[in-house]
């Protein structure tokens, strides 16, 4: 019975007022939907849109492209569509544990 009790709790506490996802890491909250929310308008809220008709559409990508992608675009060198300088100011202050949230949650949008 405790142990129903604390897988619940623990559930829940997973879960922010919203009741949208929120990760957790040792030292933080990762609220995905949170950080995507700067991406919606190249992007759109599903990441159905081709980044000012230039980008790949990140709806089809996969987690492991879209990681690859934001942490080069975060170290700078990766500059896909001449959108470089563009997306390494949106990826820059992006933690990894950040860029795995966000890319696991894109992928999650359909």
């Amino acid at each position: 019975m405790k142990f129903i009790i604390f897988g619940t709790a623990l559930f829940f506490s997973l879960l922010n007022a919203n009741g949208t996802e929120v990760l957790q890491n040792s030292s933080s909250k990762i609220n995905p939907a949170k950080l995507y929310a700067k991406c919606i308008n190249c992007h759109g809220k599903k990441g159905e849109k081709s980044a000012l008709g230039k980008s790949k559409i990140i709806a089809k990508m996969s987690k492991k492209e879209i990681e690859e992608a934001l942490k080069g675009y975060k170290v700078g060198i990766r500059n896909k569509y001449g959108m470089g300088g563009v997306m390494k100011g949106q990826a820059v202050s992006l933690g990894d544990d950040e860029i795995k949230a966000l890319a696991e949650y894109i992928t999650k949008l359909k």
